[in-house]
C-alpha cells in the first residue's frame, strides 16, 4: 500500500512539473508572439533603428547609383521633444522616418526611385511651450538652418537633385528656419523640392472623415488623439497605455506637456488613414518629378 502510495505521489509531482514547464512555455510562446506581431508592425523590440532603410544602410557604390538613376531623396526633419507623460521623446522623428519609408515603397510602385536620408533630428521648439521640459533638445535657427544647408549640400555634390523634406513637427520658427534652409539651397545649389508645391496639393487632399469615427476633443495637436493613434499603430512599445488611460484633455502644454485628449486615440483608424494620404501624396510627387525631369 505504502509502495503505491510513493508511485502515486511520483506521478502526481511530474504532472505539477509537467503544467508549470507547459505553462512557461505557453507564456514565452506568447510573448514571442507579441515581440513578432510589435516587430513587423514598427520595427520596434531589440535593436530597432530609425537608420533601418535609410541612406545609412547602403554601401556608397550603391548610393552613387541612385543618384546616377535621379532618385529622389525623402528627408525626415523632425525634433527630439517631450511628448507628454505618455510617449517617447522620439515621436515625430519616428513618425517622419516612417512616413517617409512609407513613401518610398508606394513611390517605387510607381516606377519612381527613390531613398530615404537619415533623419534630421535637431530642430526647434519654444521654451514656453514643449520647449520647456526636460529632454526637449532645440537649437537655434542658424544652428538648425547650417546643419540642413550641410545635409542639402552633401547630397547635392553626390548627384542628387530632386528633395522632399518630411516633416512632423508643427513650431512655426521650425517650419520657418526649414523653409529658409530649402530656399537658400534651391538658389545656391540648383535643387528643387517637392515642398514647394505640397501646400497646394495639400488642398486638393482626399477626405479623412471615414477614418475617424465620433467626436475629437479640440486642439489637437501635440500628442493627443492623432499622435497617440499613430505610434500605437507603429511604434507601441513606445507607448504607455496605462498613463494614457489616466489623462484628461488639455488645451494647452502645462502641466503635462500635451494638447489635446490622448484616450481618443481609439476613434481614429491611423492605419486606413495613413494608406490615403501616403497613395495621394505618391501620386503627387510622381506628377510633380515628371513636370521637373521633362
Amino acid at each position: 500500500m505504502r509502495f503505491m502510495k510513493n508511485i502515486f505521489k511520483s506521478i502526481l509531482v511530474i504532472l505539477i512539473i509537467s503544467l508549470a514547464a507547459m505553462n512557461i512555455l505557453c507564456a514565452q510562446q506568447e510573448e514571442d508572439a507579441k515581440n513578432d506581431k510589435v516587430n513587423k508592425k514598427g520595427n520596434t523590440g531589440p535593436g530597432y533603428s530609425i537608420f533601418k532603410g535609410t541612406l545609412a544602410d547602403l554601401t556608397w557604390p550603391e548610393v552613387k547609383k541612385a543618384a546616377d538613376e535621379n532618385a529622389l531623396v525623402l528627408l525626415p526633419v523632425a525634433v527630439i521633444e517631450e511628448h507628454g507623460p505618455h510617449m517617447c521623446l522620439g515621436t515625430d522623428t519616428y513618425l517622419s522616418y516612417q512616413r517617409s519609408l512609407a513613401l518610398k515603397e508606394e513611390l517605387e510602385a510607381l516606377q519612381i526611385k527613390a531613398v530615404v536620408a537619415p533623419p534630421v533630428y535637431w530642430g526647434i521648439m519654444q521654451l514656453t511651450e514643449s520647449g520647456a521640459f526636460p529632454g526637449s533638445f532645440t537649437v537655434s535657427p542658424a544652428t538648425m538652418k547650417a546643419l540642413i544647408a550641410d545635409v542639402f549640400s552633401n547630397l547635392q555634390r553626390w548627384g542628387f537633385r530632386y528633395f522632399y523634406c518630411v516633416g512632423h513637427h508643427g513650431d512655426r520658427i521650425h517650419r520657418n528656419t526649414l523653409k529658409e534652409a530649402m530656399a537658400e539651397a534651391k538658389e545656391k545649389l540648383s535643387i528643387v523640392f517637392y515642398n514647394d508645391r505640397e501646400q497646394e496639393d495639400r488642398s486638393k487632399a482626399p477626405e479623412d472623415k471615414q477614418f475617424i469615427s465620433g467626436r475629437l476633443f479640440e486642439p489637437d495637436f501635440h500628442a493627443g488623439a492623432s499622435e497617440t493613434s499613430a505610434m500605437l499603430e507603429y511604434y507601441p512599445e513606445l507607448v504607455d497605455l496605462e498613463i494614457v488611460k489616466t489623462l484628461k484633455p488639455e488645451s494647452w502644454f502645462q502641466p503635462l506637456g500635451y494638447v489635446g485628449d490622448p484616450i481618443n486615440y481609439r476613434k481614429l483608424n491611423m492605419r486606413g488613414l495613413d494608406s490615403v494620404e501616403v497613395d495621394y501624396y505618391a501620386e503627387c510627387i510622381a506628377e510633380w518629378l515628371k513636370v521637373q525631369k521633362d
